[in-house]
């Protein structure tokens, strides 16, 4: 719980206050404003490798060096609209061992740990419809199949509307370009009364085992059924400003040979409900 309220919580250090660089200080919000593809305000290498991106829609991203960040609408109304914000880290690995994890030289991810962080980062949406954090992280895997290799990928979200909007979902997705999933967690409805309740979420595979505690919320917590992408979300309808939450945790199956891309999304999507 520790670990998730830092990845979580340490994005108000790097820059949500933006209201002076994207407008998202309105005062009120009927409807998002026609999709524009955010501009980079600015770009720092921090002392650990990282980068920290600031974006004119008040976006923001702290993590691995060389993900790229992109941005839609997924859709736009007078009584209902979604907006979402994609991180795709780098990525060549096609063996297990090559150099998924940029952050590490071949040698030294071959001898990495399993469990061993290869690439990570913390996104925010900013806007005047809401105040959404993400953040995933992707682990080296162990196995030992001659011909496939195994990824695992962890992520949670947290996020809060503005101005009365009415929130009805938000997601936090884990998008792979090849392989297929086959260990996911949560694997069900994740429900609760008519009060938030403390649950968990875990999964381990290949090496790598990760459980978070979060906080599940009126109406539920819904994961999708895993195909080339596993999406889990918040789903409900509330204009309270209470912070709502899920976590992801997923495994894709890769032939060798064939690149592990991965691209985390973080979303959500309002209505008069």
């Amino acid at each position: 719980m520790k670990r998730w309220k830092a990845l979580l919580g340490g994005l108000a250090a790097i820059g949500l206050g933006l209201a002076a660089i994207g407008g998202a200080s309105a005062s009120r919000a009927t409807a998002p404003l026609a999709f524009v593809q955010p501009g980079l305000v600015s770009s720092t290498i921090l002392p650990d490798g990282s980068v920290q991106e600031l974006f004119t829609n008040g976006a923001t991203f702290v993590g691995t060096a060389g993900t790229t960040i992109s941005f839609a609408t997924l859709s736009n109304g007078t009584n209902g609209g979604g907006y979402q914000m994609s991180a795709t880290p780098p990525d060549s690995d096609t063996g297990g061992l090559a150099a998924m994890a940029h952050a590490f030289s071949a040698s030294l991810l071959a001898t990495a740990a399993c469990g061993s962080l290869t690439s990570s980062g913390a996104l925010s949406i900013n806007d005047q419809i809401i105040h959404e954090y993400g953040a995933f992280r992707r682990y080296k895997t162990c196995d030992s199949d001659p011909n496939y290799h195994y990824t695992y990928e962890e992520s949670q979200l947290s996020g809060q509307g503005k101005h009365n909007i009415k929130i009805v979902n938000m997601g936090t997705e884990h998008y792979y370009l090849h392989g297929s999933i086959i260990k996911w967690a949560p694997g069900g409805n994740m429900t609760t009364g008519s009060s938030c309740s403390s649950q968990t979420v875990g999964l381990t595979a290949f090496g790598v085992s990760v459980s978070e505690t979060i906080p599940v919320c009126p109406d539920r917590i819904r994961p999708s059924v895993p195909t080339k992408d596993f999406k889990v979300q918040w789903e409900g309808c509330t204009n309270d400003g209470s912070t709502k939450a899920a976590a992801n945790n997923s495994s894709d199956k890769v032939p060798n040979g064939v690149s592990a891309g991965f691209t985390y999304v973080l979303y959500y999507n309002w209505n008069i409900c």
